[in-house]
């Protein structure tokens, strides 16, 4: 019931969410959405209430529509041009590596170091990635060297 209500709200979120990214830029959509992921995955460390984890699933959910669509559009700014199919594949061969690397990690850390820990780890990696937005959304990448 847990995935079913993230993923469903993360399917509905999706398309309404990536038109406003069209519409108002990826800044503030990057910016809520990983700093969401990271508070509500760090939250699933202590709350023990059913009903609240719906809640923070749900939070989840949100944070992950927010993140995908405006993810991509801000990464296809930094890309030139005559690059882009080797560098999304490249890309995209990252981010499905952390597709099975995480559960991997995720399942050590719950056997040996505690219940808790891939939340914990989890929400430390979505802050990380919100400084990394940070630093790249202020310094835009440049395409002609300066003068």
């Amino acid at each position: 019931m847990f995935l079913i209500s993230g993923g469903g709200i993360k399917v509905i979120s999706l398309l309404p969410v990536g038109k406003m990214v069209d519409r108002f830029g990826t800044k503030p959509f990057l910016n809520i959405g990983f700093l969401m992921a990271a508070a509500s995955l760090f939250a699933f460390s202590s709350i023990t209430s059913i009903p609240v984890v719906f809640g923070v699933v749900m939070l989840v959910g949100i944070s992950y529509a927010m993140i995908l669509p405006a993810w991509n559009a801000f990464v296809a700014t930094l890309i030139p041009k005559g690059e882009r199919g080797a560098i999304w594949g490249f890309f995209l061969t990252l981010q499905g590596s952390g597709m099975v690397v995480g559960p991997i990690v995720s399942g050590l850390l719950w056997d040996h170091v505690s219940h808790p820990a891939p939340f914990i780890g989890s929400a430390i990696v979505m802050a990380g990635l919100a400084v990394v937005h940070f630093v790249l959304s202020r310094n835009p990448f440049r395409t002609a060297p300066a003068k």
